[in-house]
């Protein structure tokens, strides 16, 4: 692969749970988890996705992967890196004996690995906080999110957080997501602490916001994949994650170019 694109890095090599280099860059810019639940009417199974090994291979610049979630799905993915990020294809297939309904992913996008061998953070976006969760979740939660991390909808950029002007990490539990009933969002970005670079998650499809949450640095939406899957019926979606130099108006033009808005 061209030292120009991105890098996949699997702590735990057989899992959907990839750090990723950017061109040039010596530690991870950002995490990806491809997906860490799906969601759904009918769907029996709730462990985290992401911890469930399977086959992994590159091909022509792109990695692919492929495993099954107890009886109930089968999950391919496969990633293309760009420079600046990441492109991916997420399929869901049922493999069980009943519908399933309401069919979503849980889609995380973190700026860090804690606990992690090794343990890292983007300080561009957690500057000199220690390389602890609880503190940087509460850093997250209080300090960074309240006024620079945003949800794109149809009408434009909204905040992501709950509480934007009375920031408080103990109003929520911190494992708690709470994602919108509103299937409004195609994306969601946070600035770095310094201003000018957007981390970002964008997707071809409709989804939920989940507010942050004090637990860890991360973004979350939930991007719809089908209506309903019949028992053998398979549905893909398609997303990206990157770093975006500019404004959000740069941002969004971008995403809009790229049909992921």
């Amino acid at each position: 692969m061209s030292n120009n694109m991105a890098q996949l890095h699997q702590q735990v090599p057989p899992c959907a749970d990839f750090d990723v280099l950017l061109a040039g860059q010596q530690t991870p810019s950002f995490r990806v988890l491809v997906p860490e639940r799906i969601l759904g009417h009918g769907v029996t199974c709730h462990d985290f996705f992401h911890t469930i090994p399977g086959d992994w291979r590159k091909d022509k610049g792109i990695t692919r992967g492929s495993f099954a979630v107890a009886d109930q799905f089968a999950i391919d993915v496969a990633i293309k890196p760009s420079q600046t990020g990441i492109g991916v294809v997420l399929g869901v297939t049922n493999r069980g004996q009943t519908e399933i309904s309401d069919v979503r992913a849980d889609i995380c996008a973190g700026l860090n690995r804690l606990p992690g061998n090794p343990a890292w953070c983007n300080e561009r976006f957690l500057p000199a906080i220690p390389l602890d969760r609880d503190a940087q979740g509460r850093y997250w939660y209080e300090k960074h999110t309240p006024k620079r991390l945003f949800v794109l909808t149809k009408s434009g950029w909204v905040a992501m957080h709950p509480c934007p002007d009375d920031p408080d990490a103990d109003k929520i539990p911190p494992g708690e997501f709470r994602p919108s009933d509103a299937c409004d969002t195609c994306a969601c970005a946070v600035e770095s602490a310094d201003g000018g670079v957007w981390y970002f998650q964008a997707w071809d499809a409709s989804c939920r916001r989940c507010p942050p949450r004090p637990a860890s640095a991360c973004m979350h939406i939930q991007p719809f994949i089908a209506e309903r899957l019949l028992p053998g019926a398979r549905a893909e979606i398609h997303g990206r994650f990157g770093m975006h130099h500019g404004n959000r108006q740069s941002l969004e033009a971008m995403l809009r170019s790229l049909g992921c808005a």
